[in-house]
């Protein structure tokens, strides 16, 4: 989506505002030059099938309010099961610097 500036949605509050959207949503903001500390909090509320694949996984990451845990991921081209590996503790599918598969470990080690 990043890729083609007409679906890009320039979302700017007013001083003292915030944003809202999802907790996986591609987001960024430019470089604070005002001298003064940005502050963040994040609340991510997400359904169980909007699976986190990037970046470090932190240890509340998960947590699970309602329903019941399916091990599926969501995507543009429907459900996918993902495969459960216990490679990396704290990570049952994977990490999604560390992929496992003879692609991922090429560009693991050429890293």
């Amino acid at each position: 989506y990043w890729e083609n500036e007409l679906r890009l949605a320039q979302v700017t509050p007013k001083v003292g505002g915030i944003s809202i959207h999802h907790c996986l949503a591609l987001h960024s903001s430019p470089a604070n030059l005002s001298g003064r500390p940005r502050r963040g909090v994040v609340f991510q509320y997400r359904a169980d099938d909007a699976y986190q694949l990037a970046d470090g996984v932190w240890a509340d990451t998960g947590l699970l309010i309602c329903g019941e845990k399916r091990e599926q991921v969501r995507c543009d081209v429907g459900l996918i099961c993902l495969p459960k590996s216990s490679r990396y503790q704290g990570h049952p599918f994977g990490h999604a610097w560390n992929q496992e598969g003879e692609l991922a470990q090429q560009v693991d080690s050429s890293a």
